[in-house]
């Protein structure tokens, strides 16, 4: 058991993040980053994450409280989620989100991804008028069977009313609508939480939760609405929190993410700090010096031979 830190102090600010082994490294960056960019408060970072002894943390952990904070390590059985679908780039880790009301003594707290950077002020989020909300987050690409008024948002980001969680036993229900209904479940429990409140959602401006897409020119017309009534542009310059969504992650050498630099200065400050991304290799170098015409009679060879 890890002992609780003496330089806590009494008022701190909770935050949120489920974890497991494969995403440490960028973990430790997201909750560096909250820290630096965050330096007059305090944070009890609580982190839920699968297996009964995780001895992993304790480099993430040891960083956290060097700097005043505390990290509060929750376990889970991945035996809970048995059988539940995941897709995409998404671990069973996504879920245990869902866990957090029951597992975790507050009445609000931030959650955070793993894939993201802090570079502002968090502390107004605390003062958003929540009472009748569970939660409060950033508009999404408009996904399932939802009317235009309903909205979809990212779950990257959340400010999360605990107590409203309880009163509606929220974490059971958004399972209960996974199992039941697979076909949606595409975003992991990002579309069991849009699904099953259908629009019970506070909105925030886009720079609570600045996403791979937001920058990408071919999804301009996508972000025309929401540009004015959230001030894209602003949000694009100045966000307050960056979210690495989809396949943009920095620590891939192929991404040219426009805040990947800064990730990589953030990295290096941690006890992970390295001078490559993982995926530099040779094979992955030769397929993108390839030429794009030579790519392509590649593959029409290897579908030939199908």
């Amino acid at each position: 058991m890890f002992s609780q830190n003496p330089r806590m102090k009494d008022s701190y600010y909770p935050i949120l993040l489920t974890i497991d082994k494969k995403y440490l490294a960028p973990a430790t960056v997201t909750i560096f980053s909250l820290i630096d960019n965050n330096p007059k408060l305090v944070f009890k970072i609580y982190l839920i994450s699968e297996g009964s002894d995780p001895q992993w943390l304790i480099p993430l952990k040891e960083m956290v409280e060097s700097k005043g904070s505390e990290a509060v390590v929750k376990c889970v059985s991945k035996a809970y989620f048995e059988n539940i679908k995941i897709n995409l780039h998404f671990s069973i880790a996504t879920y245990f989100r869902l866990l957090a009301a029951d597992l975790i003594d507050e009445e609000k707290l931030l959650y955070l991804d793993s894939d993201i950077l802090v570079l502002g002020d968090i502390a107004p989020l605390w003062d958003l008028d929540m009472d009748r909300y569970p939660l409060a987050a950033v508009m999404d690409f408009h996904r399932l069977d939802l009317v235009e008024s309903q909205g979809y948002f990212n779950s990257g980001v959340m400010m999360m009313n605990l107590k409203v969680w309880r009163e509606l036993d929220l974490g059971e229900k958004v399972l209960s609508y996974i199992f039941s209904n697979p076909k949606n479940i595409i975003y992991a429990d990002q579309c069991g939480l849009n699904g099953f409140l259908k629009g019970n959602w506070l909105r925030l401006e886009l720079k609570w939760n600045l996403q791979s897409p937001f920058f990408d020119k071919q999804y301009k017309n996508l972000f025309s609405i929401w540009s004015k009534e959230f001030n894209l542009p602003v949000s694009t310059q100045n966000p307050t929190i960056v979210h690495f969504s989809g396949n943009q992650k920095p620590w891939n050498f192929r991404s040219q993410h426009p805040y990947k630099r800064l990730y990589w200065k953030y990295l290096n400050s941690t006890p992970f700090a390295r001078r490559f991304s993982e995926d530099l290799k040779i094979s992955n170098l030769l397929k993108m010096l390839m030429p794009i015409g030579l790519k392509k009679s590649y593959w029409r060879y290897l579908n030939s031979k199908i």
